[in-house]
């Protein structure tokens, strides 16, 4: 390079740059930029002389020899080496990354039916969606779960995916849970009442109850009567003031309503 250089300077031709576009290739490419004052002729006649770099593929350091070059030659084959381990560690990364995205994206969905399941009391389309499919009326639930006690509430429910009438009763001390199955009418099983949340509704429908004269069935009966075209989705007793009511949520065409029958 240095002969070839001092040839351009010695013909009147002016380096302005010396530089490469590109790092770690093979063979080494070096730009060099030069101007001069002339026509194309006498130029070109300052150049024709001017010797061409020698070729030494690897030698991309001016000034410096083959055998000190090697050590160069090494690191760029290192860093290229360097370069694919960490392209496979990108690509790695990658994958991993979109296998979690898609986990994620199942769990969302799983614990999301999850949370709507959990969440079916608290939403007032549920005792709609509980009802569809029914084939037998909540008046009956309440008339088929007497063999296990006194009914002191009844609901149609859904329970992850499946739907059934969960009906209350009291016998003495004691509470159950009588399951009806809503498409035959027939009792599905009893079970204790036994978690402190139900114990509590199911103690405070007792006091209710107590002081009734009038069952829950009959109160059903009663407002599906003063309401033509409507079915019972739950009954519960409540005290309005010292009475007590029982409050019934009736629907038809899908509208929700609540009526309030006395149970004295």
């Amino acid at each position: 390079m240095q002969p070839m250089l001092k040839a351009l300077r010695g013909a009147g031709i002016h380096v302005v740059a010396l530089h490469h576009h590109m790092t770690m290739e093979l063979p080494c490419v070096v730009f060099l930029h030069y101007w001069g004052i002339g026509s194309t002729r006498q130029t070109n006649n300052r150049t024709d002389h001017v010797p061409a770099p020698a070729i030494d593929i690897g030698l991309c350091e001016v000034g410096r020899s083959r055998q000190s070059i090697r050590p160069l030659d090494r690191q760029r084959h290192l860093h290229g080496r360097e370069d694919s381990m960490m392209s496979n560690r990108l690509k790695s990364l990658l994958v991993v990354a979109c296998a979690v995205l898609l986990v994620g994206s199942a769990a969302c969905m799983v614990w999301g039916e999850k949370d709507d399941d959990e969440d079916a009391g608290s939403n007032p389309a549920t005792p709609t969606r509980a009802r569809q499919g029914a084939t037998v009326p909540l008046e009956h639930g309440l008339s088929t779960s007497e063999r296990a006690g006194t009914p002191i509430s009844a609901k149609f429910e859904l329970e992850g995916r499946k739907r059934h009438l969960s009906v209350y009763t009291m016998q003495g001390e004691t509470f159950s849970e009588v399951i009806v199955d809503d498409t035959t009418g027939k009792v599905a099983k009893v079970e204790a009442i036994t978690s402190s949340a139900d114990l509590t509704a199911a103690t405070a429908q007792r006091a209710v109850i107590r002081k009734a004269t009038k069952s829950l069935r009959a109160a059903v009966d009663a407002a599906l009567t003063a309401h033509p075209g409507f079915r019972a989705l739950s009954v519960f007793p409540a005290l309005k003031g010292a009475q007590p009511v029982a409050e019934i949520t009736l629907v038809k065409d899908g509208t929700l309503t609540t009526v309030v029958e006395p149970l004295e």
